[in-house]
């Protein structure tokens, strides 16, 4: 007789996995899921070239023409990933001549570009694993966005377990395949096993993303990019479309990155002596309304990122400071946290950061910290901007304190501690006391900063609670607690609650304690799409890339910019 075993616990595997996580406040996602999708909607920071419409338009298009093909997503996937890595390869080989610069977002050319490089002596297996996605670059990023422009009906929703071509997805992929017709790919090799490296060039020089703007299908995509999807949608989209060339009208003589876009979109001035003033003029006949709306948002968009920097600032401190005092073997006393986050605002030793820089003169900077931090945010000196409707304190990137000179300050978080957490302070106060105006919070514009709402922490609760405490005489100390407090270890822990069962704690509380997790990231601002908007708008032939110093806007770009839209 066998005797019994008793059974015992076995453990395989932790019960909650630490991971890295991002957006550990759960304040990023505001910027990216919420205003983003509002002023760009349908353009992301990987669907960098409209040309893939007419692309992925056409292989789609070409699936359901060969009735052979079973209508199964297996099917669907084989037939895709040899002609999009043909495709990739192609636009590798492509030299770009008219773009000047590094041409980025072909989608998988990791892999692709050392195949263009050295092409294999029997031509190309169109069976090469070029990218994990069973659907690349389509499944990946564009398909969602097409979806939402009318390019296709979605599978399952359409009764199949495959997407359908919309009327104007064929309509779409006639025009590329016209732009194709003629080459050798296309004729031969479309559904052969084995490309020729010369077929592929060839294929390249015609239907490579950089050709676009001289495309058959150019202004499909532009028609599509303008009007597509729902109404209000492809409104933001336009006015935002028309603010980027209402910037590169006034930058044209200078090199534009997202850094000097931030700058100016926020301050309306950018390091290098660029300006930008949005379009303010009465709406005629050839005028439609101005750009001034659209900048505003896109400003509160910018706020709200530098807000969400500077409260990741403080979480990135604590984090610090709790592994450095061993809090991740014996949990530490939140009182000692408070008292060494008060310890640590020290304006003097921002000031003495800004000094360091010879950028700046020193009438211009002299103790501004020390001047900020000892008095309420609303009585900075800030002058009123011109716009009337917009009555918000503004002051010139140049000066000693800004909203940018504290983003470098802290260095993504990697700043001498003292520095981080003042830094960090002092940005929020400069927000504060640029945007408490009564005359601000009642524009339309500022439901944007009501986004987030409690969960997410929206500007406007912030604005108002932090001028509230400005009213009633707390301390910087006190205000740097009630952050500590309420916007960074419980916002934390509400968040990494809500992502379980995957394990993004960084601290968690026990009893008036808190223990730490040895994992750190450094912290930064979300992209703000400039890359995909600078394609997006050379791409479609509205003006010629922004990254270079001169970039001029083309004819059509000055009606598009002139009238709100532009029509074929």
């Amino acid at each position: 007789m066998t005797a019994a075993i008793a059974p015992v616990p076995l453990w395989t595997a932790p019960l909650r996995e630490q991971t890295s996580g991002i957006d550990h406040l759960g304040l990023g996602s505001v910027g990216t899921q919420q205003i983003l999708v509002r002023l760009v909607p349908d353009i992301y920071v990987l669907t960098l070239h409209p040309g893939y419409a007419s692309f992925y338009s056409f292989v789609l298009d070409e699936f359901w023409r060969r009735e052979h093909l079973p209508r199964t997503r297996a099917s669907w996937i084989r037939f895709f990933r040899s002609k999009d890595l043909i495709f990739s390869i192609a636009g590798s080989m492509c030299e770009h001549a008219s773009y000047m610069g590094e041409f980025r977002g072909i989608v998988g050319s990791g892999r692709t570009s050392g195949l263009a490089e050295a092409p294999p002596a029997g031509g190309y297996s169109t069976d090469f694993n070029y990218i994990k996605s069973p659907l690349g670059g389509f499944g990946l990023y564009y398909r969602a966005p097409f979806v939402e422009l009318g390019l296709i009906y979605p599978a399952i929703a359409n009764g199949y377990q495959v997407d359908l071509p919309t009327e104007r997805g064929q309509e779409l992929a006639t025009s590329f395949r016209e732009r194709i017709a003629e080459t050798e790919y296309h004729r031969t090799y479309f559904d052969a096993d084995h490309v020729p490296s010369e077929a592929v060039r060839e294929y390249g020089e015609a239907a490579c993303l950089c050709k676009l703007p001289v495309g058959s299908d150019r202004d499909q995509v532009r028609d599509i990019y303008l009007h597509g999807g729902p109404p209000p949608m492809s409104a933001s989209r336009r006015a935002s479309l028309r603010m980027v060339l209402d910037i590169a009208a006034q930058t044209s003589d200078l090199a534009l990155d997202e850094s000097r876009y931030r700058q100016l979109i926020y301050f309306r001035e950018c390091e290098g002596s660029g300006k930008f003033k949005p379009s303010m003029g009465e709406t005629t006949p050839d005028r439609q309304p101005e750009t001034l709306a659209v900048w505003r948002r896109w400003r509160l968009y910018q706020a709200r990122e530098f807000y969400a920097y500077a409260l990741d600032g403080l979480w990135r401190w604590l984090v610090e400071w709790g592994l450095e005092r061993d809090g991740d073997v014996q949990p530490v006393p939140l009182d000692e946290a408070i008292a060494a986050l008060r310890a640590s605002i020290d304006g003097a030793a921002l000031d003495d950061w800004v000094h360091e820089d010879p950028a700046f003169s020193q009438t211009t900077k002299a103790h501004a910290a020390s001047r900020l931090l000892s008095r309420a945010a609303g009585e900075v000196d800030m002058a009123p901007v011109e716009d009337p409707g917009w009555p918000d304190r503004s002051y010139s990137i140049d000066a000693g304190l800004t909203e940018w000179r504290l983003y470098l300050a802290t260095d993504r978080g990697a700043a001498s501690p003292g520095v981080l957490t003042t830094g960090s302070i002092a940005l929020l106060h400069l927000i504060a006391g640029r945007f408490a105006h009564p005359a601000v919070m009642a524009r339309e514009e500022w439901s944007f900063a009501h986004l987030g709402g409690v969960g997410r922490l929206s500007l406007h609760g912030f604005v108002t609670s932090i001028q509230r405490r400005f009213d009633r005489g707390d301390s910087v100390g006190d205000i740097a607690e009630w952050l500590l407090r309420d916007y960074v270890i419980a916002q934390h822990l509400r968040v990494a609650a809500g992502k379980l069962p995957f394990n993004t704690y960084r601290f968690v509380r026990e009893g008036g304690r808190l223990r730490f997790f040895d994992r750190t990231r450094p912290i930064g601002m979300n992209s703000a799409r400039f890359e995909a908007l600078s394609y997006m708008m050379s791409d479609l032939d509205f003006v010629e890339p922004l990254h270079l110093t001169s970039h001029a806007l083309t004819p059509d770009g000055e009606t598009f910019l002139a009238r709100g839209d532009w029509t074929a």
